[in-house]
Parts: C-alpha cells; structure tokens; sequence
C-alpha cells in the first residue's frame, strides 16, 4: 500500500507543511501545531477546512499560530490569483 501524505498547508513565510496521514485530519493539524512549538512571531497557516477542530484551534492560539481554516475553492482561488499575479509581475 503506498502512503498517504495530507499538506497541513502553508506558513506566511512560505513553508509548506506536511506529513505522512495515518489519522484524522483534525488530529494531524494539532499534532503538528504543538510539534512545531510556540513561535516567536504570529505564524499563520491556511488549511483546508477539514483541519478545523477545537484541539487545533486551541494548539494554534497556545503555539502564537493562527489557524485560517478555508475551503478547497478558496484555496483554489488564491492559488489562481498568486499565479496571475506572477505573471503580471514578470509581464
């Protein structure tokens, strides 16, 4: 069986958060929210929805993070929107 691996998703400084998913998606966000530890300065994470819970909400606050919780249209979205603002910058 090969391995399932779930993006937590992406700090304001750029890195791209993920991990191999042998659990819930709820359980995984906390459980690397608290692994990564209190930051110095406010880190926000944009996740799917599906990270969403009271546990990562409340690793989030006690690790200086903010968890922005999305849906995958949103995420879609911005995705889109950094792309075409790429290519203007390089136009």
């Amino acid at each position: 069986m090969a391995a399932s691996f779930a993006v937590l998703g992406e700090t304001d400084r750029g890195e791209v958060i993920y991990d191999v998913n042998l659990h819930s998606d709820s359980d995984f966000a906390a459980e690397v929210i608290e692994s990564l530890g209190a930051q110095e300065e406010k880190t926000v994470l944009i996740t799917d929805g599906a990270y969403a819970s009271e546990e990562s909400f409340e690793a989030a606050e006690e690790n200086n993070t903010e968890l922005v919780p999305t849906t995958f249209q949103l995420v879609f979205y911005l995705c889109c929107a950094a792309i075409s603002g790429l290519r203007t910058q390089q136009a």
